[in-house]
């Protein structure tokens, strides 16, 4: 089992298009930001947000080692695995998704 073990799926969701990354307790915002890079090349450090919801919080902002850790952690003690994140640009609202629901066992996703 090893890998997926302790491994939470982050479901990126940026316009219409969505991507998954491996949350690993090891794993640091530096290294998501490069993944996010590699994934969509159009994306640069500043020009966007991250967000995702949980348990009656609408909106929690994902901007550093720490947010991270509270992300990892409140999936750990819900049990979760699977956390939707919306890759929100700050230049051009026109083109992005607003989903920030965290993954439900029922399939119910959140909309803003």
């Amino acid at each position: 089992m090893g890998i997926m073990e302790n491994a939470v799926v982050l479901l990126c969701k940026r316009g219409d298009v969505s991507c998954g990354v491996l949350l690993e307790r090891t794993l640091s915002f530096q290294s998501l930001m490069t993944k996010l890079f590699a994934k969509w090349k159009d994306l640069s450090e500043g020009s966007f947000s991250l967000s995702y919801s949980f348990a009656g919080h609408p909106k929690c902002l994902l901007e550093s080692d720490e947010d991270l850790c509270v992300l990892y952690a409140l999936t750990l003690s819900s049990r979760t695995e699977c956390v939707d994140v919306a890759v929100k640009d700050l230049v051009d609202t026109s083109t992005v998704s607003t989903v920030v629901d965290v993954c439900s066992s029922s399939g119910d996703v959140g909309y803003d």
